[in-house]
């Protein structure tokens, strides 16, 4: 927790607001590289802005519901763009498996993860956005997505 000083003035970036999206819609995909495209289904990006706080450091949180056709893997992770527009912008934390919620198999499981940011522009509006593959040719089906994004003050 960041120490405030006595007398000190406090503005918005000290408390900038929690984010988040939730998106219930089942949709299905076969690619095995990150994005947004789909074969099938209801599809909404799941994404929110959010403002970095005075201390450059936000939380997010994600996940969702999801299974594969086969015993391959269905697999979301949270790109991290500068801007306010949900998946537009540079580039600040690119779509990868080391940030990643996996499933493996045809049994239907809701798994999530964390992911603290640091060294953000205190101030500056960045978006975050899930995106999707399949480990190998198959389809994976996902559904009841969320991010959230919690400023750490």
């Amino acid at each position: 927790m960041t120490d405030f000083l006595a007398g000190q003035t406090l503005t918005d970036l000290h408390f900038p607001p929690t984010t988040d999206d939730r998106e219930v819609g089942s949709y299905t995909i076969t690619t095995t590289t990150f994005g947004v495209g789909t074969t099938g289904g209801v599809y909404a990006d799941c994404g929110v802005a959010f403002t970095a706080p005075i201390t450059g450091k936000v939380d997010l949180e994600y996940g969702g519901q999801m299974s594969n056709s086969t015993t391959n893997a269905t697999i979301i992770t949270p790109v991290v763009r500068l801007g306010a527009t949900i998946g537009s912008g540079t580039t600040i934390v690119a779509a990868t498996d080391d940030n990643n919620v996996q499933v493996t198999g045809t049994s239907s499981q809701r798994r999530g993860a964390s992911l603290l940011l640091q060294g953000l522009t205190p101030g500056t509006v960045y978006n975050v956005r899930l995106e999707h593959r399949v480990s190998l040719a198959s389809t994976g089906t996902l559904q009841r997505r969320y991010v959230t994004a919690t400023p750490r003050t």
